[in-house]
């Protein structure tokens, strides 16, 4: 089960996720067959199947892969284990991709009760769900808090020197900004997010392609169209032959579409 949970791991990350479902799916039925069906090592695959699913825009199937971790782990783990805190979080996640965002805060405030419990701070996983919580904060109208929390979230990354977290967490406060209407306050912390996602990655890559639209909805906020729309249409391209979900794709090209109406 072990070396099939590293293949799927892999495959996922060369963005072959049916590939990577699938391997994870063989690799529960084998830990199932070994350790019964509701022995609690299971819930780290099925949290990692989970994941994949989502990735794919699975939600339906994530939902009922995730509950059945929760009963797993309800029943066999402290309240306080890391593979429960991953669970709240994908719980969060899962929820605000659903468009149910209080849940969603509900979820990873959660989960960072559980890693504030299992981890010493500073520590990326608790960054992870505060970037989550901040998110679904801001998606509900809170950007006050949701900046707050994402700064907080920022400052714990930065401690860290985790590169790749920093830069997720730029583009998700220039994201809080804009959509609080403080696009000049944007501007800034998006471009830095785009330099450093275009450091760690090449040019052409979902990441940086994620925060070119970004970048571009805060220049749309003062009126510099021109500038937006050639940000958008170097994004979409990379969209829509990268693997994930394709709610982006779909952002950047009606954000596009709107511009050369």
């Amino acid at each position: 089960a072990s070396m099939l949970n590293n293949r799927a791991y892999i495959r996922g990350q060369l963005g072959d996720l049916p590939a990577s479902e699938a391997l994870y799916r063989e690799a529960i039925m084998a830990k199932r067959s070994l350790l019964g069906p509701d022995h609690p090592g299971l819930v780290r695959n099925l949290n990692n199947l989970t994941s994949t699913l989502m990735s794919q825009e699975k939600y339906a199937a994530a939902d009922s892969v995730l509950a059945e971790a929760f009963t797993i782990s309800e029943a066999a783990l402290p309240d306080a284990h890391p593979d429960v805190g991953i669970s709240l979080a994908h719980r969060g996640r899962l929820r605000a991709a659903q468009g149910r965002a209080a849940e969603a805060g509900r979820d990873f405030l959660a989960s960072i009760d559980v890693r504030r419990d299992v981890y010493e701070a500073p520590h990326h996983r608790i960054a992870s769900s505060l970037h989550g919580l901040a998110q679904a904060l801001s998606d509900q109208g809170r950007h006050a808090e949701a900046e707050a929390t994402q700064r907080e979230g920022l400052a714990m990354s930065r401690a860290l020197e985790r590169e790749a977290d920093i830069a997720r967490d730029l583009r998700s406060l220039g994201d809080i900004l804009t959509a609080a209407g403080q696009h000049a306050a944007a501007e800034p912390v998006l471009r830095d997010a785009l330099a450093r996602h275009v450091e760690l990655f090449e040019a052409v890559h979902r990441e940086v392609a994620l925060t070119q639209v970004s970048l571009a909805r805060a220049l749309i906020g003062q009126a510099r169209t021109d500038d937006a729309e050639a940000l958008l249409t170097a994004a979409w391209p990379t969209l829509a032959a990268s693997a994930g979900p394709r709610t982006p794709l779909r952002d950047a090209l009606a954000l596009l579409a709107d511009l050369r109406e």
